[in-house]
């Protein structure tokens, strides 16, 4: 094709230079600007019936493949809701068990005390007493001496707290 400028279109260049030199140009357009815009719209209508057939073919295909897929996935949600739930439920039972289980109710204090002072009083030693009767060894030292040590008198009592309140007050 040969530009208007350049002697005219040859009629026998394209289709194209045929139908341009058919078309009048509209206003004071050159007949080469005419020919180019008229070209340049038949190509985009051409492009936009291609690309909606194309849509309409993927559309076709994505609509076949997507709903087995959809349906996978919904089936494999709905598995690891179930096996969350399951899960979640034994472990809760787990820990209630667990703390059901949880360690007895310890005999009250004044029998553990007559346990170990009568145990230190046969001669056993604060190591296999407290392995006995699950205390730390100190605890075992502890209430034996609670023991062993001298109940004080009230007046005993009296004369102590006297003291110590003679001694913040000299302060």
């Amino acid at each position: 094709m040969v530009p208007s400028w350049m002697g005219g279109w040859r009629a026998d260049a394209t289709w194209l230079g045929w139908a341009s030199s058919r078309i009048v140009s509209i206003g004071h357009m050159r007949p080469g600007l005419t020919t180019a815009v008229v070209s340049l719209a038949v190509v985009v209508c051409l492009e936009a019936v291609y690309i909606l057939v194309l849509r309409r073919r993927m559309a076709n295909r994505a609509d076949a493949g997507v709903a087995p897929r959809l349906d996978k996935l919904a089936a494999a949600l709905a598995l690891l809701t179930d096996v969350t739930e399951a899960g979640f439920t034994t472990v809760a039972a787990e820990v209630q068990r667990v703390q059901a289980k949880a360690a007895p109710a310890r005999a009250s204090s004044r029998r553990v005390t007559k346990r170990v002072s009568a145990a230190a009083a046969r001669g056993e030693s604060a190591i296999a007493i407290a392995a006995a009767e699950s205390l730390s060894e100190d605890e075992v030292h502890l209430r034996t001496a609670l023991v062993t040590a001298p109940t004080p008198s009230l007046e005993r009592v009296a004369a102590l707290t006297g003291l110590i309140a003679g001694a913040a007050g000299g302060r």
